[in-house]
């Protein structure tokens, strides 16, 4: 069983000898370019490893292989090599240097893609290795938004002096648009952020130059940064407005902003460190606008949402929301503070810090540096006698006994903690110091989550996966029952709404754990992470797994955003 493919194409032979009796005529058929399609088709369907794949492919063309995405791409390269010519021909520049151009491709022995690029840009062509997905991915970024904000940084920064440093005198209110323009550079990398959706700013030096990165529904996306002999001025300049000691760069230091872009204020929390070449910048965006803080709106299936609102009426007891950093833990506390926090109870919260203030909620933040801790923050807090307290992470044994004793006493504590699913809360709570017959008798309930990204409803389009792939995978045997032999599901394609991303937004998967009924079917106290796990499942527990493989039946996410985010089961 052959490939039907140009035997004069060298490429052609090497892959009838390694993969023919792998490959399907039929699909080949299929192909525009099965010379450059061919190794994706393999990775694909699980014939050979990326890693395999790519030795034989730089054993074969002689090249380096470099991912595009991972690579800084150069805006002058770019500026070189229309949009429709780097489509047509699967290559994309990286980099300019002296009459070279360092040129992406997917079959770098194209010798007609090399030579009409060589004619257009007068450049002699260096060509690399890009595996034909990763090198269209990123042509559709870099030729889209983020080419855009590249651009526009690049025009800002040429009409600055790097010598100048700003000296604006520190004020602690909203951010005024300005002339100068290292200032308009700041304003401009903030702003960009903002209408991005991004949740996090990363500004990162290096040897020579500096890194600009956004986080967008959870994925970093570099951006064409300041230049290096600028950077320290763009340092200088969100610390004059986070109220930083900008003469200090040997510790770190951690600041806020309100930054005003229009109608309304959005908060900043400016994080300085020091680094080897320099200080880095990270500013998380807490936009209070873009909060939504109804359950209905978070993503709880019925079941779980009902299992949830359940245990919140309880008079007593601690409700844990676990997860890693940026997995929602705190939006879900303050959707549950919303529901619980009436006139008839007093609502406490310690806070580090407090991110979004609610009505009828009295919240205290924590200031470490003066010695106000979670712990004495807690202590102080039980004698105001409240129904309901919150604690914004639960880090520590100080905070968990107090945490605990409150329970004990006749409070519902609310609090986070960072696990990886809800079973482990119970060894965590174990780890920290909490003897097994305490965590028996008040963790009530543990909600474990994690964030996955929506599919774009404009562009994602439909493919057909088999009813024993999500067996396989885990899917709770409730849904199975239901499903038919082939699913309708969908994958991201990327369009102009989206920012050829092929997503937009996120929403949560959950895992709910009702511990109550936990410990009283447990034959043994000194029971394993894993016979825990079983024993929650056959109780009904969906995994975090399970929760996001019906998202993907409903058509919310793709099969391959779920498998990432639950990679650890």
């Amino acid at each position: 069983m052959g490939i039907k493919m140009s035997p004069q194409h060298p490429f052609a032979k090497k892959m009838e000898e390694l993969f023919k009796d792998a490959i399907k005529p039929d699909d080949v058929a299929k192909m525009a370019n099965p010379y450059i399609e061919i190794p994706q088709y393999l990775v694909s369907r699980g014939m050979v490893t990326k890693t395999q794949i790519l030795k034989i492919l730089e054993e074969f063309y002689k090249v380096p292989y470099i991912h595009p995405m991972e690579y800084n791409v150069n805006v002058d390269a770019l500026d070189l090599v229309p949009r429709e010519l780097s489509r047509d021909m699967c290559v994309l520049p990286l980099n300019v240097t002296d009459n070279c151009l360092l040129l992406a491709m997917a079959d770098p022995w194209d010798l007609e893609a090399r030579v009409f690029v060589e004619m257009k840009t007068g450049l002699l062509v260096e060509p690399v290795l890009a595996l034909m997905d990763e090198l269209k991915e990123t042509a559709e970024k870099m030729y889209g938004s983020e080419h855009s904000l590249s651009r526009a940084i690049r025009n800002i920064v040429q009409d600055i002096d790097p010598s100048e440093f700003i000296t604006k005198k520190k004020t602690s209110g909203p951010i005024e648009w300005e002339d100068a323009p290292v200032i308009k550079l700041v304003n401009y990398i903030i702003q960009q952020g903002i209408s991005l959706r991004a949740s996090d700013i990363h500004l990162e030096p290096e040897e020579k130059g500096s890194t600009l990165r956004y986080r967008i529904d959870g994925t970093l996306h570099s951006f064409s940064a300041p230049p290096g002999d600028l950077y320290p001025a763009v340092v200088s300049r969100i610390k004059v407005l986070a109220n930083l000691d900008v003469s200090e760069s040997r510790f770190p230091q951690d600041g806020r902003i309100q930054y005003n872009p229009g109608v309304r204020t959005v908060d900043l929390r400016v994080s300085v460190i020091p680094f080897v070449y320099g200080e880095g910048i990270s500013i998380r965006i807490l936009d209070k606008s873009r909060m939504s803080l109804d359950m209905d709106s978070l993503g709880f299936p019925d079941d779980q949402k009902d299992q949830l609102m359940s245990a919140i009426k309880r008079p007593h007891g601690l409700i844990l929301s676990a997860g890693p950093t940026g997995s929602g833990k705190s939006t879900t506390l303050y959707s549950i503070l919303k529901i619980i926090a009436t006139p008839e109870k007093k609502v406490m919260s310690i806070e580090d810090p407090v991110e979004y203030q609610m009505k009828g909620v009295q919240q205290s933040p924590v200031r470490d540096d003066i010695g106000y801790t979670f712990g004495k923050g807690l202590r102080a807090m039980l004698r105001h006698d409240p129904d309901i307290i919150m604690i914004g992470e639960m880090r520590d044994l100080e905070s968990a006994e107090i945490a605990v004793r409150s329970a004990l006493t006749g409070h519902l504590v609310i609090s986070t903690i960072h696990t990886n699913d809800s079973v482990q809360v119970i060894t965590r709570l174990s780890d920290m110091g909490i003897p097994n017959y305490l965590v028996s008798a008040v963790l009530q309930m543990v909600v474990s989550q994690r964030l996955v990204r929506k599919l774009c409803g404009k562009c994602k389009k439909k493919t057909v996966e088999k009813k024993e792939r999500f067996k396989e995978l885990g899917l709770d045997k409730a849904a199975l029952d239901f499903l038919p032999d082939n699913l309708e599901i969908y994958e991201p394609v990327g369009c102009e709404v989206c920012n050829k991303l092929g997503y937009i937004g996120r929403t949560a998967v959950y895992e709910v754990l009702d511990c109550a009924n936990l410990f009283r079917n447990m034959t043994k106290r000194d029971a394993s992470i894993r016979e825990m796990t079983d024993i929650a499942v056959s109780m009904g527990m969906r995994t975090l797994r399970a929760g996001g493989l019906r998202k993907v039946i409903d058509g919310i996410t793709s099969m391959d955003e779920v498998l990432r985010i639950t990679a650890d089961y």
